[in-house]
């Protein structure tokens, strides 16, 4: 399982940098077993992020 994500968007708030938005990719992969077949999935995902 792999969760890759990268900062697309950042405010400067309270002298530091932020990020307020996210963008990335989502990857689940299951390697053969008995049944003799593998399985994998990929998702992206994006979102923004509240300050506080």
């Amino acid at each position: 399982m792999t969760l890759s994500v990268h900062v697309t968007k950042a405010n400067f708030i309270g002298g530091v940098w932020q990020a307020t938005a996210i963008a990335g990719i989502f990857t689940q992969f299951t390697p053969a077993t008995f049944s003799c077949q593998s399985g994998s999935g990929r998702q992206t995902v994006r979102g923004t992020l509240q300050t506080g």
